[in-house]
């Protein structure tokens, strides 16, 4: 591009001749075209999914791209043996393990053991259709269904290609995914429950190939549980007691009757948030965009779960208010009146 620049910034100076004046509306054409490709494909990169290209919006793109990269960036692992690992390759080699052992199956058995008592929901109709032959119809549909700008391939392919392209690498791809398909609890704090919930446990792993991490597993007791008891239920399980209620999908798992720890976990996440779109280059449509698809939205999980007061409602649409109006700290805007 640039040196299509040149040659049009040349062209653009004194007389022209008739053919010099076609070279220089033919460059603009192709300048034009360069940016909006550029422009395209800075906003795959940033994922701003949600700013349309077309608006010359390149640098806020580029911006954007390399904002993402810093905060995805892993520099270094810690493998199963407590070392410490760094490059790419050291880290992928750390991560492709991980995932391999938590998914890997442990011959599973014993099926029955487990689904008894539970009633078959599968007829004999759909357990043909699920045990059918892959098609290459349902290939086709699963890549149609999927975003065109996400989840790139380790090519940095992502699903735009393969969907602009189908007509030519299709019969490659389906395949090659065609060889891949084709191979291939609430208990009462005593000893006598927490051994039936060790049964479950062990009757689960047997049968599904997958093993509970008791490392990372932990008991609540209730108010009412002596610490000699509190002691054999954990032996007993061999876990560890929570020392200190952590969240869960966001939220505490414990809470009282006063909301307050719900209201603040909201308030400062919605200022978290307000904070940095500050900071941001946003137009007014911008502006509104993020708020009808994240502010409003942010508490819609919350709502779903606890009661929120009416006035924390109010206060939550203050903040969102003079983020819309331009106030900042120290400062006021002017917030108009329909």
């Amino acid at each position: 591009m640039e040196q299509k620049r040149k040659q049009l910034a040349r062209l653009s100076v004194g007389a022209r001749t008739v053919e010099e004046l076609r070279q220089r509306k033919k460059l603009v054409a192709e300048i034009a075209t360069l940016r909006r490709q550029e422009e395209q494909y800075w906003r795959q990169r940033s994922r701003a999914l949600w700013l349309k290209d077309g608006d010359r919006n390149t640098n806020f793109f580029h911006m954007r791209a390399g904002e993402r990269k810093r905060k995805n960036y892993i520099s270094k692992l810690i493998d199963d043996g407590g070392v410490e690992k760094a490059g790419n390759d050291a880290v992928a080699g750390v991560a492709i393990e991980y995932f391999r052992h938590i998914f890997t199956l442990s011959n599973p058995a014993n099926f029955d053991e487990l689904l008894q008592g539970l009633e078959g929901r599968v007829t004999d109709r759909m357990n043909v259709g699920l045990r059918g032959n892959y098609r290459e119809e349902e290939v086709v549909e699963a890549l149609n269904q999927m975003h065109p700008l996400k989840a790139p391939d380790p090519d940095d392919m992502n699903a735009l290609f393969y969907q602009s392209f189908w007509h030519i690498i299709g019969p490659d791809v389906v395949k090659t995914v065609m060889g891949i398909l084709r191979v291939s609890f609430f208990a009462r704090a005593n000893v006598n429950e927490a051994t039936v919930v060790n049964d479950i446990l062990r009757s689960y792993e047997a049968a599904s190939g997958q093993l509970v991490n008791l490392d990372k597993t932990m008991v609540s007791f209730s108010r009412g549980v002596t610490d000699a008891m509190r002691g054999r239920v954990t032996e007993c399980l061999g876990v560890t007691e929570v020392v200190e209620q952590e969240r869960y999908l966001g939220l505490p798992t414990v809470i009282g009757l006063s909301k307050k720890v719900i209201t603040n976990i909201l308030r400062d996440k919605l200022s978290k948030i307000l904070q940095g779109w500050r900071r941001k280059i946003l137009s007014r449509a911008g502006k509104e965009v993020f708020i009808k698809a994240v502010a409003n939205s942010l508490s819609t999980y919350v709502m779903s779960v606890f009661k929120i007061p009416a006035n924390f409602c109010n206060e939550l649409h203050s903040m969102v208010s003079r983020f819309w109006w331009g106030h900042r700290e120290g400062k006021r805007g002017i917030s108009w009146v329909a």
